[in-house]
C-alpha cells in the first residue's frame, strides 16, 4: 500500500477482510483481521484503531476466537478511541465488550452496572445514535436481575409487527436490529416462545444482511430453542423437523 505500515493500511486491510467475509472466504477474512491487530498494534494506532478494533472484533474474530478473549480487545478499542476523541466509536466498543460479557456468561450484576454506566456515558456525551441499542440491552439485564417486570404486552404487541409493509429507513433499522435481538433473548430465556417467534421474525428481518457472528448466530440458535420447546409443548412434527433444520444451519457456521 501506498501509506506503507500505518493504521491506513490496517484499515484497508480490514475492508479485504470484509470482502472476504462475504464473498465465504473466511480463510482470508481471519488472515486480515489478523494482520489488522498487528499493524495497530505496531503503529500504536490512534484515531482509527477503535474502528478498526470493532470491525474485526464483531465481524471476524469470533469465528476463531471465544467472546472472552475478544472483550479485552474492544475495551482497548474504547481505551484508545477515547482518547483519539473517536467518542461513538469508543462507545460502540465498551457495548460491544457488554454484550460479548453477556453471551460468555459473565456475572448478570457486574454486566448490569456496566450497562447502566454505558447508558449514562450516552446521554453525558449525547451520543444519540447508542442510545437505543444501550437501553435495549440495559432493559435486558434489569429484567433478566429482576430489578424490573417485563413488559409482556408491549412484547406481544411488538412481535405482531409486519416490517415488511413498514417503511423503515436507515436509522430506525439501526436501532431496531438491538432492540429486536435484546427482546429476542428474553422471550427464549423466559419461554414465552409464541412472543418469541414474532420477535424472531422482526429480527431476522432486519438482520437479513448483517454478516457479524452475533447477529448471524442467533438466526439459527434461537429459532432453534423455540422449535424445540415448541415441539415439547405441542408435539408437532412440523417444529421438530425445523428445528433439526435450523441446527444443521448452526453447524456450518
Amino acid at each position: 500500500f501506498e501509506c506503507g505500515i500505518s493504521e491506513h493500511s490496517a484499515m484497508a486491510i480490514t475492508g479485504f477482510g470484509m470482502m472476504g467475509l462475504a464473498t465465504g472466504d473466511f480463510e482470508l477474512a481471519i488472515r486480515c483481521g489478523d494482520l489488522a491487530h498487528r499493524i495497530v498494534r505496531k503503529t500504536n494506532g490512534t484515531a482509527a484503531a477503535g474502528w478498526i478494533t470493532l470491525i474485526t472484533s464483531m465481524y471476524i474474530d469470533p469465528y476463531t476466537m471465544p467472546f472472552a478473549d475478544i472483550i479485552p480487545r474492544l475495551r482497548t478499542g474504547y481505551v484508545v478511541s477515547m482518547e483519539a476523541g473517536e467518542f461513538e466509536v469508543g462507545f460502540i466498543n465498551w457495548q460491544t465488550s457488554n454484550v460479548f460479557a453477556f453471551v460468555a456468561g459473565y456475572e448478570l450484576k457486574s454486566l448490569l452496572k456496566a450497562a447502566e454506566i454505558t447508558h449514562e456515558q450516552y446521554r453525558m456525551y449525547r451520543v444519540e445514535s447508542m442510545i437505543g441499542t444501550s437501553q435495549a440491552f440495559l432493559t435486558l439485564f434489569r429484567v433478566l436481575s429482576g430489578a424490573e417486570p417485563p413488559d409482556w404486552d408491549k412484547l406481544e404487541e411488538q412481535s405482531r409487527r409486519n416490517l415488511n409493509k413498514e417503511k423503515l429507513d436507515g436509522s430506525e433499522t439501526y436501532v431496531l436490529l438491538p432492540y429486536f435481538q435484546a427482546t429476542l433473548i428474553l422471550a427464549v430465556y423466559m419461554r414465552r416462545h409464541h412472543i418469541a417467534q414474532g420477535l424472531l421474525k422482526c429480527f431476522n428481518f432486519i438482520a437479513s444482511e448483517d454478516t457479524s457472528l452475533v447477529t448471524v448466530a442467533p438466526r439459527e440458535f434461537f429459532g432453534g430453542l423455540i422449535c424445540a420447546n415448541l415441539y415439547r409443548e405441542t408435539g408437532k412434527k412440523k417444529h421438530l423437523r425445523k428445528m433439526q433444520k435450523l441446527h444443521k444451519q448452526l453447524r456450518t457456521v
